[in-house]
């Protein structure tokens, strides 16, 4: 940490807060610094800095296992500082509609959150989510960075428009039982990664129930106009 940095709320910094999430989907078995940086992409010590700082707000923490040293998420992390389904959140669903808008034009931020009337910092927050999960990329032109969907958000599409039957089906304020689902979902490796974008699961009770996410409620609305 630098001398005298005072942080208050350290997942107030986009890369923390990303790289928390990073970290919680490895709260079992944990992860090392050298894997941190394959996936995000950062020098080791710009990652010990940060990392430094969410293990001193007690966020993270490390253990040695064979004479390797690896991070865990905290088990009193607030769930309000998890990312959790990407699609979920109805503003990422909506930016990524609007990019998707755009297509091959792009489409630069500083006129996606004027169109989406959001304030600039959760724009760039909620970008910097839909490009880690890969559904967008961002190319810098003439001092504007624009922002363009993936072939994997091309193909979500197309995923959701060849399965229209099954997602009317689970279209309903009270979501579907997952067992009333069996038999009906691609268990190949690729169709179960589309499926779980387009749906985010709730449990009641004992039960898990399934509930389209905004950006797949949208398509539905333009297939069913």
């Amino acid at each position: 940490m630098v001398l005298g940095e005072k942080i208050k709320d350290p997942l107030n910094h986009d890369f923390r807060y990303l790289l928390l999430n990073i970290i919680l989907k490895y709260k079992r078995t944990g992860i090392r610094l050298v894997e941190l940086s394959r996936i995000t992409g950062k020098k080791n010590h710009s990652l010990r800095h940060h990392l430094d700082i969410l293990e001193q707000k007690k966020l993270v923490y490390t253990k040695s296992q064979t004479h390797q040293l690896y991070y865990f998420p905290d088990s009193h992390i607030p769930k309000h500082t998890r990312i959790g389904h990407p699609l979920e959140n109805e503003l990422r669903s909506k930016m990524l509609e609007t990019i998707l808008d755009g297509n091959s034009r792009g489409i630069h931020v500083s006129a996606l959150y004027k169109k989406l009337k959001v304030p600039k910092n959760r724009t760039l927050k909620a970008l910097k989510i839909l490009k880690h999960f890969e559904l967008i990329h961002t190319k810098q032109e003439n001092d504007y960075t624009y922002c363009y969907p993936t072939i994997k958000t091309l193909d979500l599409v197309k995923y959701v428009e060849d399965k229209i039957d099954l997602f009317n089906e689970i279209r309903s304020e009270e979501g579907v039982l997952i067992k009333d689902l069996k038999g009906k979902i691609d268990l190949d490796h690729v169709g179960l990664d589309y499926f779980k974008l387009c749906v985010y699961q709730k449990r009641f009770g004992r039960d898990t129930f399934y509930f389209l996410t905004p950006f797949v409620e949208h398509i539905l609305e333009k297939s069913n106009a």
